[in-house]
């Protein structure tokens, strides 16, 4: 008689995953191109994703990485903290287990903590000088990396006489053509957070008329 004996293999399980995970931005992170007056980033994503094997978030400031997190639990956001003064960049990777990856767009976020500082500088007319000309001459030194504009203003006994808003970085002005009279002048310093720092204001006395004298 023949034996007809059989032997199996120890049963295999195979998951076929074809399907790319999606992944996008959560209402609460940080938007695209924002300025930020606080040095930290949050970052939230929605993940679709039946076998999820991680989550990589990255972030990047002007010389390379700064941090790489990775989250085999399930996480879903992440908060970076403590983030000196720059641009940052970042983006977050899903990865499944049949190595299906996707990520995100790359966002960019600016962060300034720091008011910006001014003062006038060399060549200004001090506060409370009396000139024979038709000219008052300013110039200022600030200190702030993300200056939005700067701000010359001079005032006559009526009010304000003239604004003049420089986007180009300058930093002085000669308001010219001026009336005998009583003038006050400040500078204001803006930043990209709309942080605001102003100079003290300077009075300046313009008499150009020669005294008539009776003889």
């Amino acid at each position: 008689d023949i034996i007809y004996r059989t032997n199996t293999t120890i049963t295999r399980r195979i998951n076929i995953d074809t399907i790319n995970p999606l992944i996008g931005y959560d209402a609460n992170s940080i938007n695209d191109g924002v300025n930020l007056s606080y040095s930290n980033i949050y970052v939230n994503v929605s993940v679709t994703e039946l076998n999820l094997a991680n989550i990589t978030f990255q972030l990047y400031n002007s010389t390379g990485l700064v941090n790489i997190t990775i989250f085999t639990n399930g996480q879903r956001n992440i908060n970076w903290t403590g983030l000196a003064d720059g641009s940052y960049t970042y983006n977050v990777s899903v990865r499944d287990y049949a190595n299906n990856a996707n990520t995100t767009l790359s966002r960019n976020a600016k962060i300034d903590t720091l008011f910006p500082l001014i003062d006038y500088g060399t060549g200004s007319d001090v506060d409370g000088v009396n000139v024979s000309r038709n000219w008052t001459y300013l110039n200022v030194t600030v200190t702030e990396a993300n200056e939005i504009n700067i701000t010359f203003n001079i005032f006559n006994s009526t009010g304000l006489y003239n604004s003049t808003t420089f986007t180009n970085g300058a930093r002085n002005i000669n308001f010219t053509n001026l009336i005998d009279g009583n003038y006050t002048v400040n500078v204001t310093v803006t930043d990209i957070i709309y942080r605001t720092n102003t100079t003290i204001t300077r009075r300046i006395n313009i008499d150009r008329t020669i005294p008539y004298n009776i003889t």
